[in-house]
């Protein structure tokens, strides 16, 4: 078997564009797969948790330049630890604010 990367389609590529198309492609395959298990399980696919948006006080305390803080209400409001907290507010700061793991 090849590299770990390679088994789950995050080989990369070099040009933009077609990397995007084909991380949309691959979306939509996984997505249709979660629809499949959804069916067979029988379980409803709107029960599932949803990727939501930054909390706002963590987005007003990095506007405001306050990212110690921000990483201090973050950690208060998802019990993630220092690490974890640090990652994702590092990651909203670089304009990537939304995901499961965050607020």
């Amino acid at each position: 078997m090849g590299r770990m990367s390679d088994f789950f389609g995050l080989n990369g590529g070099t040009d933009p564009q077609h990397e995007i198309a084909r991380l949309n492609r691959r979306v939509t395959a996984l997505e249709a797969t979660v629809r499949e298990v959804c069916k067979q399980t029988g379980i409803d696919p709107r029960s599932l948790p949803q990727p939501q948006r930054p909390h706002q006080e963590v987005l007003d305390l990095l506007r405001s330049g306050k990212k110690i803080q921000a990483v201090k209400r973050y950690r208060e409001l998802t019990g993630a630890g220092l690490r974890e907290a640090k990652e994702a507010v590092d990651e909203i700061e670089a304009g990537g604010g939304g995901g499961p793991r965050h607020l």
